[in-house]
């Protein structure tokens, strides 16, 4: 961990190179944003193509603006980065409230409530085990791998879920693989490349087919609260592309086919509630959220 003046060093080099960027694309603004976690992370690829997509459609009225990638980062130190708005000034997230209360908040659901959904990666041994299990409560007795700063772990904690938790994405799937957990439940809108991408490093590991579970977890974009005028061109770019279809182009493009291959309707989904989500959700906009039946 980075303390005291190597700290400020290294905040004050990646400032400068945010700039001469800024200084090489012209007089566009430079957006930067939290890079992927590691090399086989594409879980940020369509939120970035709907920011391209959303200052591509406010250009006109707010200039011509580029994004570009910060330091790597934790989700809690991303919190305090995106107050101070110099490393990293926007990024998309599963909500929590102490981002909601530090942050600008664009109340948009970007997946549609998909992230919500979770499937749950499992060694295929087990496969028998998981398709038996007819409650809620039986799956609780399993321990379920996930990241420790994650909103979804706040969520199962409360639940009452037993957790393994780890700070590093990509141990996860190792965990997972060495059998140290049971399931790792990962969004509709993830898990499909995520073991695609895995699939020779975990050979044993497959999606369970008979399960699924459901939290209210809208995905948001976190604007710095140093850039107001930034939060409102995202906010109003991405009511634009929701009313002449372009979001939901995007959207499909991106997520129909996990849609299909999940197989929702086909599965027992388990429902929780999310204690930590704030009265201001839009879910009375039902146009951006997508249903399954429990």
């Amino acid at each position: 961990m980075l303390t005291g003046p190597l700290r400020s060093h290294v905040r004050a080099v990646c400032a400068m190179a945010a700039t001469l960027w800024a200084c090489s694309v012209g007089a566009a603004d430079l957006i930067l944003l939290p890079p992927p976690e590691s090399a086989l992370d594409k879980r940020s690829e369509y939120s970035e193509q709907l920011l391209k997509l959303v200052l591509k459609k406010t250009e006109a009225k707010y200039g011509k603006a580029d994004i570009a990638y910060g330091p790597a980062m934790s989700r809690d130190r991303l919190l305090r980065e995106l107050e101070r708005g110099e490393l990293v000034q926007v990024a998309d997230a599963p909500t929590r409230p102490d981002f909601e209360d530090k942050l600008l908040v664009v109340r948009f659901p970007l997946r549609k409530g998909l992230l919500g959904y979770r499937l749950l990666l499992i060694d295929a041994k087990d496969k028998e085990k998981f398709a038996n299990i007819e409650s809620v409560e039986a799956l609780k007795a399993l321990r379920g791998g996930t990241g420790t700063q994650w909103a979804i772990t706040r969520v199962m904690d409360q639940a009452g879920f037993l957790t393994a938790k780890d700070n590093d994405y990509e141990s996860l799937f190792r965990r997972l693989g060495l059998g140290q957990f049971d399931y790792f439940a990962r969004g509709v809108t993830e898990v499909f490349d995520e073991l695609e991408a895995r699939k020779h490093q975990l050979p044993n590991i497959v999606i369970e087919s008979t399960l699924a579970l459901y939290v209210p977890l809208p995905t948001y974009f976190f604007v710095s609260p140093t850039k107001p005028a930034l939060a409102s061109r995202i906010s109003q770019g991405l009511e634009a592309i929701q009313k002449d279809g372009s979001f939901e182009k995007l959207f499909q493009e991106y997520h129909g086919e996990d849609i299909k291959r999940a197989n929702l309707t086909g599965r027992r989904i388990f429902a929780m509630d999310n204690p930590l989500l704030s009265p201001l959700t839009p879910l009375d906009r039902k146009g951006l959220w997508l249903h399954f039946k429990h």
